[in-house]
């Protein structure tokens, strides 16, 4: 309701979205539709914007058949050639702004998004020994210290979920302006590109440094940053 209230307007021909933005990284997109003259709420779609950048190869847009303001951008991370149609991986990532990327965005193509990955399960390692020694892998099989299973991408499973492993590149200790509740930032190199990592405080066991690695489950946004801004 304070999204739909305070958010900054982006109309689409699906309905609009009322975009909350408090400060420091987080948002949360909001669809609405309306509805015999009244708005109602369709959609709640969290982000947090950073510096992250992955080269992507997308495919297409594909809108929820029954919510169209929510949806997934499919392609390639890191591309392999021009056309964007071979990578390190395929995946499906969740866009908060989905039609109006999919009304703007002229597919196939080559470009830069954003990836927020919010954290449903977190480990750290003090350095790749430790990683090594310590990190689990997948029917039997140990992870590489930068890698990563697209798993929502797998029939059954949750969209816009994967399984990685990465460097951490930087970190920061924040505050949501908007709670006060304190949570942390990671910026993490892994296979394909950079994540902007969130999590809570209880979620990770230590403090997290430049230089270690994490492994991690986590929930997927992403926004186009180049070469349209659709914002």
């Amino acid at each position: 309701m304070r999204a739909a209230e305070l958010g900054q307007t982006v109309e689409t021909k699906h309905g609009m979205y009322r975009v909350y933005a408090p400060g420091g990284g987080p948002q949360l997109w909001v669809g609405c539709v309306s509805v015999d003259g009244e708005q109602q709420f369709t959609c709640a779609t969290p982000h947090y914007s950073g510096e992250a950048r992955m080269r992507f190869g997308a495919e297409r847009v594909e809108l929820d058949e029954e919510t169209p303001l929510e949806g997934l951008l499919h392609g390639w991370a890191d591309p392999s050639t021009s056309a964007g149609d071979d990578g390190a991986y395929p995946i499906a990532i969740a866009v908060p702004d989905a039609a109006a990327v999919a009304a703007q965005l002229k597919v196939p193509c080559v470009v830069d998004i954003q990836v927020s990955a919010i954290a449903e399960s977190i480990e750290l390692f003090r350095d790749r020994d430790h990683f090594e020694q310590v990190s689990w892998g997948i029917g039997g099989h140990k992870m590489a210290p930068e890698s990563l299973i697209p798993v929502g991408s797998f029939a059954g499973e949750r969209p816009s979920t994967a399984l990685f492993c990465g460097e951490i590149v930087r970190v920061a200790n924040k505050v949501n302006t908007d709670a006060g509740a304190r949570y942390w930032h990671l910026l993490v190199r892994t296979l394909g590109g950079e994540f902007d990592v969130v999590a809570a405080p209880d979620q990770i066991d230590g403090n997290p440094a430049a230089g270690g690695l994490v492994q991690m489950n986590a929930w997927l946004s992403a926004r186009v940053v180049s070469p349209h801004s659709l914002s």
